[in-house]
């Protein structure tokens, strides 16, 4: 016993308040990359990581930008972890907003569904309601070549005003013949 103060082991374990559990001759420990402390292997969620449960909370050293603030932010170990495990195992993508831009929620003006701010457009639509409204049929007359009507939709029409100020006067095919010169 006084041998074992004189002569320890473990350093650690003759601290008032040591870092780490205490350890004995066949305990196998860890050195963590963060901290520099020996831990047990029961310390480690991550153990082929080399960073200990109490160095998980910290920023990585990978940063990301967000492509809607254009801030760069850093996910803390786990988090990046649990993500990196996520893209190996299953089809997932990393986020790639930041946390206060995905914590920013707002409400669609369609259909009233709580959205991320910058999964609205514009005019206050979530992405479910703005592909329902460029997909709706805003617009049906009839071709002036041949007798087949022309449907537009949100989408063609503001497409077409927007690029030609006005609307397609023949349907598609017709207009495929004249521009391949029959």
């Amino acid at each position: 016993m006084i041998s074992e103060l004189e002569n320890p082991y473990d350093k650690e374990s003759l601290r008032l308040f040591p870092r780490t559990f205490k350890r004995f001759n066949n305990v196998q420990t860890i050195r963590c990359i963060k901290c520099g402390i020996d831990h047990p292997t029961f310390y480690y969620r991550y153990p082929k990581r080399n960073i200990c449960n109490s160095c998980l909370a910290q920023p990585s050293d990978t940063h990301f930008t967000c492509k809607s603030c254009q801030q760069e932010f850093y996910y803390d170990f786990a988090t990046l972890f649990k993500y990196e495990r996520l893209v190996e195992k299953k089809d997932f993508v990393m986020p790639t907003h930041c946390p206060y831009c995905r914590a920013d929620k707002r409400s669609c003006s369609t259909c009233s569904r709580i959205a991320p701010a910058y999964r609205i457009d514009d005019n206050g639509m979530c992405f479910d309601c703005a592909s329902d409204f460029r997909n709706r049929i805003v617009e049906v007359y009839r071709c002036r070549d041949c007798p087949r009507t022309i449907e537009l939709t949100q989408g063609q029409y503001d497409f077409h005003m927007k690029k030609f100020g006005k609307l397609p006067l023949r349907c598609e095919q017709c207009r495929q013949n004249r521009r391949s010169g029959y």
